[in-house]
């Protein structure tokens, strides 16, 4: 069963950051997410607004979205995936640090906020079984005077959400740019080949499958330049369509 985290906590180093950035000196720049196995012996507000550091980290992941709330533009949605693809021991995952900085000075990285589990100890987070790496989406909403003066680091290594990932396409590839080299466009679906658009029942290159008398020309035309004689035979036109039928059913 899940084990429930207490609510995240803004630290007073957090608290600072947000306020100097308010003023308008420079954005905050959400860098990334660590969590831990530490046990706290206390789990007020009061006493995790002084933490400075998770007690201890084990796992380092990059962000992998950055949204702004469609119902409250000061409000921004982040989300990471954290994961045991390269964990090579398992511990309880007891403690989850989202860490910021000052604009694109990393020399101020300092932990931004920080989330503890209800229990001594949550769920065992396992070592990676070398099959299905187990994966947990974890979000943070962060309010601020402006979302504007919000930056996200994106990592390049990070996963991107499913969800994310679907409204990207389906978002996209519904209008008449499409995405990766696809579009649904005037209800038909196209690819991008050679510097257009082209149907894609056409195979990508404007062309139509073969007609079973156009293979069987082809077949004959081959034979000859191979040197074949009299004694090979032909395929027949059952033969073309059953070829043909097999290769539908690919």
């Amino acid at each position: 069963m899940a084990q429930i985290f207490n609510d995240a906590v803004l630290t007073d180093e957090g608290a600072k950051l947000l306020a100097r950035s308010q003023t308008g000196a420079f954005p905050i720049t959400f860098t990334k997410i660590c969590t831990g196995s530490g046990i706290y012996a206390d789990k007020s507000v009061e006493a995790l607004k002084l933490a400075t550091e998770l007690l201890s980290k084990k796992q380092t992941f990059g962000i992998a979205a950055k949204k702004i709330s469609p119902s409250n533009p000061k409000e921004v949605q982040l989300t990471s995936i954290i994961t045991n693809r390269y964990l090579t021991v398992g511990y309880y995952l007891n403690e989850i640090g989202l860490y910021a900085q000052a604009g694109d000075d990393s020399t101020t990285e300092i932990l931004y906020s920080i989330t503890v589990v209800e229990t001594d100890n949550s769920n065992y987070f396992p070592e990676y079984n070398g099959h299905s790496p187990a994966e947990i989406i974890q979000g943070f909403v962060i309010t601020v005077s402006n979302s504007a003066n919000v930056v996200v680091q994106i990592s390049s290594d990070a996963y991107a959400p499913a969800t994310d990932f679907n409204d990207h396409v389906d978002s996209s590839v519904t209008g008449e740019d499409g995405v990766h080299g696809i579009r649904y466009h005037s209800e038909i679906i196209q690819v991008y080949v050679n510097g257009e658009w082209v149907d894609a029942a056409s195979g990508g290159g404007g062309g139509s499958l073969a007609t079973p008398e156009e293979v069987e020309t082809l077949a004959e035309e081959l034979m000859e330049e191979s040197g074949g004689g009299e004694d090979m035979d032909i395929a027949t036109d059952e033969d073309v369509d059953e070829t043909i039928e097999n290769l539908d059913d690919l």
